[in-house]
């Protein structure tokens, strides 16, 4: 998640572009997915699940940290709706 956002600084440094450092925390992984379906003959599939594995992972961080920094307001209503959704989930699950 690092990575991108570097090289994304490195282009827009000192600028007001600048802002938008956190939006391609996940595109890393989005990438090498598709290289891998690329090469999907000749990779194992346990490295492809653990490859989706990380993407997953990797795409929750980058929603949380383009939440946390990129957050004007707290919306204590959305967010009991959210903890009511994700309640409903564990308990289908």
């Amino acid at each position: 998640m690092i990575v991108p956002s570097g090289i994304y600084l490195a282009f827009n440094f000192g600028t007001d572009f600048q802002r938008g450092a956190g939006i391609p925390t996940a595109t890393d992984i989005a990438f090498a997915l598709a290289l891998l379906s690329v090469v999907s003959k000749r990779v194992p599939l346990e490295l492809k699940v653990f490859l989706a594995a990380v993407a997953i992972a990797d795409d929750l961080g980058a929603v949380v940290l383009i939440a946390l920094f990129y957050l004007k307001s707290l919306s204590i209503t959305y967010l009991l709706f959210a903890a009511l959704v994700f309640g409903l989930l564990c308990v289908a699950n």
